[in-house]
């Protein structure tokens, strides 16, 4: 919000009210759904799109300044340095980009799963990804200053706040730590253990061989979480499609009760939700705290389910806050 002004994004683009009287004050269409929330600075607003694209706006003038294409179709949060934009992106990078011309500054690879939604403290950006890394990153060069395993994995198990760096002091530059993924597999070796890292790392090439050689297309992690949900929340819909060719069980629940539908509804992604519905994914299913995929997804998901399945089950999920039976 900035000058009396929300920032709303919807399915036609980005729209502009009043503050005081909730009327619109000026849209900018885009192609597609806007996917992130919009991020106020430097007299422009800055957004994230399904068509892939970083979108910069100037507020005074109402058109556009720039636009950077990414691969990505779903956005973590956008947050802004004096000069910098920084993001996450699903191709397993963190990006810094210029916030005058939309130029890629740097960009830092995970190698732990993808990222999750970035935070700026003092001159660092610290971020967490999917199997359990957080990492310190340097906002001006992009090196990495420091790491911290913690542990734990899935797409709601790390978080990054807004915190002073504990992480480990060295002069050296340590070599990325592992030892996130070998907690994760657990006692899973073998073609079981390397299907499970193809996919999370979207290498369908190498996932097609190792099923090939007898790999289980079922094959899950110490948490249970299957090759299909690893698929389905990267957006890695080739390996996904392999994998439902096997007749995996496309309702499998983790620990946690969570099924691929329900990480392929939290990403967004349209084309996994599509094909996990059309192979008998249950929307009705709930994991532990009763929410079903439905309460998993964001919006515009959440209608493409509605529309697909005819239903629309959002009773389970406490709206007042909080876990059922609290």
């Amino acid at each position: 919000m900035g000058s009396g002004l929300i920032f709303l994004g919807s399915d036609e683009g980005l729209s502009v009210l009043d503050a005081q009287t909730g009327k619109p004050v000026w849209q900018f269409a885009t192609p597609e759904p806007v996917a992130s929330t919009p991020v106020v600075a430097h007299g422009m607003v800055f957004f994230g799109c399904r068509d892939g694209r970083l979108y910069a706006v100037d507020l005074e003038e109402k058109r556009l300044c720039w636009t950077l294409r990414t691969d990505d179709r779903s956005w973590t949060d956008l947050v802004l340095s004096e000069s910098l934009i920084c993001f996450g992106s699903r191709d397993g990078h963190v990006y810094a980009v210029d916030l005058r011309n939309g130029l890629v500054r740097w960009k830092f690879r995970t190698r732990s799963g993808r990222p999750l939604s970035p935070v700026i403290y003092d001159d660092l950006v610290l971020v967490g990804s999917l199997l359990g890394m957080v990492y310190a990153i340097d906002l001006e060069t992009g090196r990495k200053k420091w790491h911290v395993d913690t542990g734990m994995c899935g797409p709601r198990s790390v978080s990054v706040v807004e915190a002073p760096a504990f992480g480990p002091s060295t002069d050296a530059e340590p070599e990325v730590s592992v030892s996130a993924t070998e907690r994760a597999f657990g006692g899973v070796a073998g073609l079981d253990r390397a299907l499970l890292v193809a996919v999370q790392e979207g290498r369908a090439a190498d996932a097609e061989k190792l099923l090939a050689k007898g790999a289980d297309p079922n094959a899950a992690d110490s948490n249970g979480s299957t090759a299909l949900m690893w698929a389905a929340v990267t957006g890695r819909a080739e390996l996904l499609g392999s994998l439902l060719e096997k007749g995996v069980d496309v309702n499998a629940q983790d620990a946690d009760g969570e099924t691929a539908l329900m990480w392929a509804a939290w990403v967004g992604e349209r084309e996994s939700v599509e094909s996990l519905l059309a192979a008998g994914a249950r929307i009705d299913a709930v994991d532990n705290y009763g929410v079903n995929a439905l309460k998993w997804a964001p919006p515009e998901t959440r209608r493409l389910l509605t529309d697909l399945t005819g239903q629309d089950l959002i009773e389970p999920w406490c709206d007042e806050g909080g876990f059922p039976d609290e």
